[in-house]
């Protein structure tokens, strides 16, 4: 597995989680929320935000490790200095800690999700690729029966891992996965 969630690292011991992490064998390491929604409002806010998520990565350096971080709309919608938010923190962040994009919720937020990604470049190293109808508070479907433009994204970060996440699903989730990886793969093969 070469990544994994770990939100247990704002409730546990750090070198308890990146223990738990070498177990499964994943060097990268992704903080998927638990900051406040509101510090991504304030330059302030940002810069508490990047002195937290280095220092994990500071952490996870020592085991060989990469921290990176997820983004959701809340993180999108907001400007600061004429930028979406995650931009503003992506520059604040040390070189070391990379961006896992969710494409769904970046582009629920108000972003033109491969301009995004392009911005962001090298920064970039995993990508979540869900769709759906392209509002908040509505269950997702299989990738590639939503409304998302699925390959341009693919397309702005091809070297990036993508990883299928649906949130919600109003069909069999096991079904979801099974048609998101056959989409998937009948993309790659095209």
């Amino acid at each position: 597995m070469p990544s994994t969630h770990a939100y247990a690292l704002f409730s546990q011991e750090p070198d308890a989680v990146l223990d738990a992490v070498a177990t499964i064998g994943a060097e990268l390491v992704i903080i998927p929320g638990g900051i406040p929604e509101e510090d991504f409002t304030t330059r302030d806010g940002l810069a508490r935000t990047a002195d937290l998520l280095n220092g994990f990565a500071e952490h996870a350096g020592r085991y060989g490790m990469r921290l990176g971080y997820h983004n959701h709309w809340w993180e999108i919608e907001p400007r600061i200095d004429g930028v979406h938010a995650l931009e503003a923190l992506a520059g604040l962040l040390a070189p070391e800690v990379f961006l896992e994009i969710d494409t769904y919720w970046a582009a629920v937020g108000g972003a033109d999700v491969p301009a995004l990604l392009d911005r962001l470049g090298a920064r970039v190293l995993a990508l979540h690729v869900k769709d759906g109808p392209g509002v908040k508070d509505r269950p997702h479907t299989a990738v590639g029966q939503g409304v998302m433009p699925v390959p341009d994204f693919l397309a702005a970060a091809p070297d990036a891992l993508r990883i299928v996440e649906l949130d919600n699903c109003d069909t069999d989730l096991y079904q979801a996965l099974a048609d998101s990886h056959a989409y998937l793969t009948g993309l790659e093969r095209a």
